[in-house]
């Protein structure tokens, strides 16, 4: 209620460059997209 926050789950937010987006959507593979792709659970969107 009026400003409460109540996690209801544990929740990881990772913050990722847009030069790290591009390459991992254009299947260059680097030390940054290779741990972008290992950080997201399975089943997950972005």
């Amino acid at each position: 209620m009026g400003g409460q926050f109540r996690a209801t789950e544990d929740r990881l937010l990772i913050l990722v460059d847009a030069s790290v987006w591009i390459d991992y959507f254009n299947g260059t593979e680097t030390l940054a997209t290779k741990k972008l792709g290992h950080s997201a659970p399975s089943g997950s969107t972005y």
